[in-house]
């Protein structure tokens, strides 16, 4: 028999291990110290940073569980100095923790109580399965991660992230990655193979789809530096790749018209009409379409497109609202285009969604120079001379709402001298 220094500080428990020949010990220091027989230390946990009651080997031998000052028990693989378990027992002291034979623990608390605990984290797989579960609102975020972390393409979190997976993978097959767009959409095939039935083909599908997206976003670029005969070559071959990209069709519309509307009027209106055919909610072919009817004469075909373009997105679509508005205001000067309404309230009624256009973008200096003309046609001449002061300040080299403006004055000046 000898005596082993384990601790400068008290002890309050020691206990062998059912299996082996360790013992461990814990107390004042909050630290849990195992040996072996001879006095070696082999491992050391600090589970509390107070003192610890008790603390007890599982029946494996592999597990010591705590009974800690600061109201908690706790499960620790004494080996890998892991821990894999805590039980919060609220605001007392956990003054006594025991195994039973099968594996659970019996807790003891400060308040009188007694709590059964069985932790299901005793299983590394349980362990795994737990963690990845947690994960789950992650891979739904990231679902790129599930592809090298193996461990957690359990069933149930494929199935919670097929979706994500395969919107990942689109994006993926867009950018050109086809072997990493398949591995996500065989992925989200495990977990709902409602979602696609080939993984091969979807990929190539979107890979096709980035490669049109791309052309699309080139031909903006070009159109957006007026180079219309270059953008209108790359919608081309956008449309070559994927020919029912409604944005696409309504953005070449656009391009025709502003390259020659006379000589491609026949493409821009089929452009129009598919894209509309293909998307019926995308409100700027709607506007595009009811400008091409405004310029034909076809009132009243025109004002039908211009309302299901503000429909699409009622009082905030500011040049659905200001093109109608210009309808309103041409079709004043030949009311029988538009013969439900008389030339007064075709006037009011360009008003009011000028007001509106204004109200959405105070900066429309086209909206104002309108508005001028409406007001000059109303005979309320110096709201009219405000809105054209408003729309040269947006831009002083508006020559047209400059002569308006002039000529308002002037003819002003000569009523007041009459």
């Amino acid at each position: 028999m000898r005596d082993i220094k384990v601790s400068d500080e008290p002890l309050m428990s020691v206990s062998f291990s059912p299996v082996g020949e360790q013992f461990a010990s814990a107390g004042y220091d909050g630290i849990v110290r195992v040996w072996n027989r001879s006095g070696k230390k082999l491992s050391e946990l600090k589970p509390q940073s107070d003192l610890i009651w008790r603390l007890s080997f599982s029946p494996d031998g592999k597990h010591i569980a705590t009974a800690g000052f600061d109201g908690t028990a706790q499960l620790w693989d004494w080996r890998s100095q892991k821990q894999f378990a805590r039980l919060y027992m609220g605001q007392t002291h956990v003054f006594t923790v025991s195994f039973a034979p099968d594996g659970e623990i019996v807790v003891g608390a400060g308040d009188g109580s007694v709590r059964r605990w069985k932790p299901q984290e005793l299983k590394l797989s349980t362990l795994l399965n737990q963690g990845c579960n947690w994960l789950t609102n992650y891979f739904i975020a990231k679902p790129q991660a599930l592809l090298d972390l193996r461990v957690c393409q359990s069933n149930s979190i494929l199935q919670e992230t097929a979706p994500a997976l395969v919107v990942k993978g689109r994006e993926e097959a867009k950018k050109g990655e086809v072997e990493k767009a398949i591995k996500l959409f065989k992925l989200a095939q495990r977990g709902n193979p409602q979602l696609l039935s080939n993984p091969e083909s979807e990929a190539q599908k979107y890979k096709t789809i980035g490669e049109a997206e791309q052309l699309y976003d080139e031909g903006k670029l070009l159109a957006s530096d007026k180079l219309y005969k270059e953008a209108i070559s790359k919608y081309n071959r956008s449309l070559i790749l994927n020919p029912h990209n409604a944005e696409v069709l309504t953005s070449r519309a656009v391009a025709s018209w502003q390259l020659d509307r006379e000589k491609h009027k026949g493409q821009i209106l089929a452009d129009l009409e598919q894209a509309i055919k293909v998307d019926p909610k995308i409100a700027r072919a709607w506007v595009q379409l009811g400008s091409y009817y405004g310029i034909e004469g076809q009132y009243k075909d025109a004002l039908s497109a211009l309302n299901q373009a503000v429909q699409l997105d009622p009082g905030n679509d500011d040049r659905a609202i200001y093109t109608r508005s210009l309808l309103y205001y041409l079709a004043a000067s030949y009311p029988e285009t538009l013969g439900e309404f008389s030339k007064q309230e075709l006037y009011q009624k360009a008003l009011k969604d000028l007001n509106r256009a204004i109200e959405l973008n105070s900066a429309d200096q086209e909206a104002f120079s309108l508005r001028g003309r409406v007001y000059e046609a109303l005979g309320r001449y110096d709201e009219a001379l405000s809105d054209y002061d408003r729309a040269i300040q947006l831009n002083q080299y508006d020559k047209d709402t400059i002569e308006l403006r002039d000529d308002l004055l002037q003819r002003k000046k000569q009523s007041q001298q009459q």
